[in-house]
């Protein structure tokens, strides 16, 4: 790799890391953002450790109130864990594709599937624990190609299981999946090792591995509370396989459509979503049918060469984790990954498809399967950076006008005598109560969720999103209220009583 596109690559993740901290300090707090200031943040630490919910993401909601209370800052301060945490995921696939790729046109279609994908960037900015695990799984990914590849140090399994004890510790979504490269690393290990004393050196290179696992384990669950964990608590989830897909896809493809957007179809098109969708099967395929072929260069001890391994982790991660969650469904009712529940996918993924035929002999077959993978990849990466913005989330894309909105009322009610009432959509009171309080806004009364039914003195609607059943609509004309003002990006609008009804 010549040191110019090294070097322009990093200069471009330096520039994504950048904007990564503007939309930190710029975008408008969200709902699970602000659901966690209520829950952790506002209260003493101690109920960090002692209170377990689905909002609480342990070791990121610990430095999420470390930061919040050590900076001026409350949203950017929150925030920032999470953007710390970025640069380090960008760190780390960099170096993952630097081992991995030795083609100029796959290492950049490497970091541009890695590092573009909107919702991993959404992921890499907002205060929760999913651009943690991210973060620490691309680590984990790293030192254990380092490891298979180049030479089998013990560090580099010391520093896999440091990486999926943080991604497990930030994301429990994460559990699964790290199981599942783990299962995959121990084939990987054994069946690269000499014949001879193979197993005491399966063994001692293993509990390097699981030893801190098992302690990460024990600390989640006794220092945290862990403990109190019940199936009930993770109720978000798709009730079918093909919906968690679609949701992963269109998060990924499709950023700007959801329902109750005001601008859509937006960049990208539905019949794109829908080719995405039929495509994605076919390189599932194709992935299956190139495991075999990698698992050769196992036998009698051959080292794995760094695309062998990387591939045999990250499609074997992606198939193993699909079973797992499959069984999961089946025997226990738990519900499949949605949008950002299934971020890992997205760094595996791209994995798996860059590496199914790097290092192959270049025979027909093997040269119009590189054409073909590639120029997914590269589509990809085109419809990526079709979609990219800097002023929205796309799962909260609602709260995304959430603190304009409020600014604009407290240039009108700061220096009101009564207490102002809002009616909203329920999924904004968290952001509501939180801008409240932090910012300070003494004429506002605490808001609620019950909803926008009743006499208010000015209305926040969101656009209908039927995925969670708000639809709003009918209190505009059943309580003839004028909008006065519609932000711009989230489509959610300000409005108050007609003069004959206030």
């Amino acid at each position: 790799m010549s040191r110019k596109i090294r070097g322009l690559s990093i200069s471009a993740l330096l520039l994504l890391f950048l904007i990564e901290v503007y939309r930190a300090a710029s975008q408008s707090v969200v709902c699970d953002e602000a659901y966690s200031w209520q829950l952790y943040l506002s209260h003493p630490i101690t109920a960090v450790f002692t209170n377990f919910t689905a909002a609480n993401h342990l070791y990121a909601t610990l430095l999420s109130w470390i930061s919040f209370h050590a900076l001026p800052w409350p949203v950017f301060a929150m925030r920032l864990p999470t953007v710390l945490a970025a640069g380090w995921y960008f760190v780390n696939i960099y170096r993952l594709c630097s081992r991995l790729f030795s083609k100029p046109l796959h290492f950049v279609m490497g970091l541009g599937l890695l590092s573009l994908n909107p919702l991993v960037l959404d992921c890499l900015v907002v205060a929760r624990g999913y651009g943690f695990a991210l973060a620490g799984m691309s680590y984990a990914l790293v030192a254990m190609v380092d490891y298979l590849s180049f030479g089998g140090k013990q560090r580099h399994i010391v520093k896999a299981s440091l990486g999926l004890s943080f991604a497990i510790g930030t994301s429990l979504t994460f559990l699964t999946p790290s199981a599942a490269l783990v299962a995959i690393f121990a084939v990987l290990s054994g069946g690269s090792m000499p014949r001879r004393g193979w197993w005491r050196r399966f063994l001692t290179a293993n509990s390097y591995l699981v030893g801190p696992l098992l302690l990460n384990a024990a600390v989640l669950y006794f220092a945290f509370p862990l403990r109190e964990a019940r199936r009930e608590h993770f109720y978000w989830g798709a009730v079918t396989a093909w919906e968690s897909l679609r949701s992963l896809l269109h998060a990924s493809f499709a950023h700007s459509l959801y329902i109750g957007s005001p601008d859509a179809p937006g960049g990208i098109s539905a019949a794109w979503l829908g080719f995405v969708t039929l495509a994605t099967p076919a390189v599932m395929l194709v992935l299956a049918a190139r495991i075999p072929a990698r698992l050769k260069e196992l036998r009698d001890g051959k080292v794995p060469s760094p695309g062998g391994a990387a591939f045999l982790l990250g499609a074997g991660t992606v198939f193993l984790s699909v079973i797992m969650l499959w069984a999961a469904h089946a025997a226990l009712a738990v519900r499949y990954p949605v949008d950002r529940l299934g971020v890992f996918f997205l760094l595996l993924m791209p994995v798996a498809i860059l590496t199914a035929v790097s290092g192959e002999s270049q025979g027909t077959g093997a040269r119009m399967r590189e054409y073909a993978l590639t120029a997914f990849a590269a589509v990809a990466v085109a419809s990526f950076l079709w979609q990219f913005q800097t002023k929205f989330f796309y799962v909260w894309r609602y709260d995304a006008d959430t603190e304009q909105i409020l600014s604009i009322l407290n240039e009108k009610e700061r220096a009101s005598p009564r207490l102002v009432r809002l009616g909203i959509s329920w999924p904004l009171e968290p952001a509501v109560n939180f801008c409240r309080a932090v910012k300070g806004y003494r004429w506002l009364a605490p808001a609620d969720r019950s909803g926008p039914k009743g006499d208010f003195d000015y209305y926040i609607l969101v656009p209908p999103m039927r995925d969670i059943g708000v639809d709003d609509e009918a209190v505009l004309k059943n309580r003839r209220l004028t909008v006065q003002y519609r932000g711009r990006v989230s489509g959610t609008r300000l409005a108050v009583p007609a003069p004959s009804t206030h």
